[in-house]
């Protein structure tokens, strides 16, 4: 009996080496050091170490820009008057920051201003897709359920597929900033995207209802706590911008116009030939990003 009961035991310590031990030492999503993200080539999960990082340091910030990674090109240290931090995420939807910035009040997390940049990706993006995904899973998803955690991260199989992209010694642009700005697009970023190839970004479903209705819930949340809810929207290629246009982008503004004022920056979208303002089909230039932050800075 006793050497069967060694040989369970034996076999556990294996597993919980196997299933935890070692994915929480690769951590290739730095979910198990969130405070101290290592580049090993994988995107962090953002949400979850951003939101970490803040709850950590709630006191630290006093302003806060949201939108998906085309946000990413804001320095928001550049904005007048504020200590602003970038929480771009990779198609960072308004849903999930409603339900961060919610999570940040809950937690006595009241700043002075929030951004939330909009575009294309806010209502064509299922956010409910991004819990199916180890690197877009959000914090309150990860919070919610102890399982969720477990399935996602204490997954050998996962945490092996990536090694390949952590032994070859590629970095992903950001994480050495994710701690002070959250930016990760800086002003030397190359880019060796084929523009003869361009495509258009965008996501594959229609939910103008209800982004809407969550960029109003945001609203309410900023009005009820004082704090100043700004919404611009994000430049876009020019051919990712005429597609939006003929597929509901301007029902979606007109419906957002109803919620609140917001700053159009279609005037940076570029034309059919000229992408000097990108980085690639998504994401605008840091340049872009600064001349955005101008004209934040004189908006009243």
């Amino acid at each position: 009996m006793k050497k069967f009961l060694a040989k369970v035991m034996a076999y556990l310590a294996f597993c919980i080496i196997l299933m935890v031990a070692i994915p929480a030492i690769i951590d290739p999503y730095n979910v198990f050091h969130p405070l101290s993200a290592r580049n090993n080539g994988i995107e962090p999960n953002k949400n979850y170490v951003k939101m970490t990082y803040i709850l950590k340091n709630p006191d630290k910030y006093d302003a806060f820009l949201f939108g998906s990674s085309r946000v990413g090109a804001i320095h928001t240290e550049k904005l007048e008057g504020l200590n602003c931090y970038n929480m771009t995420y990779s198609m960072g939807t308004p849903a999930e920051a409603l339900a961060n910035i919610q999570t940040m009040v809950d937690n006595g997390i009241c700043p002075k201003v929030i951004y939330l940049g909009v575009d294309n990706l806010s209502y064509t993006v299922d956010p409910e897709a991004h819990n199916n995904d180890a690197s877009t899973a959000s914090y309150e998803y990860l919070k919610s359920d102890i399982q969720n955690f477990v399935n996602h991260y204490c997954n050998i199989f996962t945490t092996t597929k990536s090694l390949s992209v952590i032994m070859s010694g590629e970095k992903t642009p950001g994480v050495a900033e994710i701690y002070e700005y959250g930016w990760w697009a800086d002003y030397d970023y190359e880019s060796s995207y084929d523009w003869s190839n361009e495509g258009i970004t965008k996501g594959s479903v229609n939910r103008i209802d209800e982004t809407l209705s969550e960029i109003r819930q945001i609203k309410e949340i900023c009005d009820a706590n004082d704090i100043r809810f700004i919404v611009f929207t994000n430049p876009m290629t020019y051919m990712t911008y005429e597609d939006s246009i003929d597929n509901g982008y301007n029902d979606f503004l007109s419906g957002l116009a109803e919620i609140i004022d917001y700053i159009d920056f279609s005037e940076f979208n570029g034309t059919e030939t000229d992408h000097s303002g990108f980085v690639d089909n998504s994401h605008y230039s840091a340049q872009v990003g600064d001349m955005m932050i101008e004209i934040l800075n004189n908006y009243k």
